[in-house]
């Protein structure tokens, strides 16, 4: 049997923990990038992933909201799930809880990767997964991640 490369075997890691397997594997690649990272493609690592992943973590949020129960939710409710999901902490939180740090390509000259580091990789994985196949399957990796609240968006 073949051996795969150090970088398979992180894609293939991270795509086990997220539940989700890329079309576009790169795009995972990149997400695990800090700007800096020598095996970066791009100078500013997953920073452009990070800001699609924001919104589509957003959207995915208030879509299932929007879809649930009105009777049952505010929109006072849904401000407080977005500030306790979409939170640097909880992101960083969950990132570290799953193990995602070690996989996180950071400057050889810092330390392996910081709090912030990983909660923008979750956020950059969660754009690279939209970019792959879409909204659906983002609300799929979130669930995995722990990221959607269905009982408390009502659905």
């Amino acid at each position: 049997m073949a051996s795969i490369s150090a970088k398979e075997a992180i894609i293939e890691a991270v795509e086990t923990i997220i539940q989700y397997r890329f079309n576009h594997t790169a795009l995972l690649w990149e997400a695990l990038q800090c700007p800096g990272s020598p095996n970066a493609a791009h100078p500013n690592g997953n920073k452009r992933l990070a800001i699609i992943g924001d919104a589509v973590l957003l959207l995915g949020l208030a879509e299932d909201w929007f879809k649930g129960d009105e009777t049952k939710l505010h929109a006072g409710d849904f401000d407080q799930i977005r500030k306790s999901v979409t939170s640097n902490a909880n992101l960083q939180r969950i990132g570290m809880d799953l193990g995602l740090q070690r996989f996180i390509g950071t400057q050889e000259r810092i330390p392996p990767a910081g709090l912030r580091s990983v909660s923008d990789a979750v956020e950059a994985i969660l754009g690279a997964v939209y970019l792959d196949s879409g909204l659906e399957q983002v609300k799929d990796v979130m669930d995995a991640l722990g990221l959607m609240p269905r009982e408390r968006l009502g659905t």
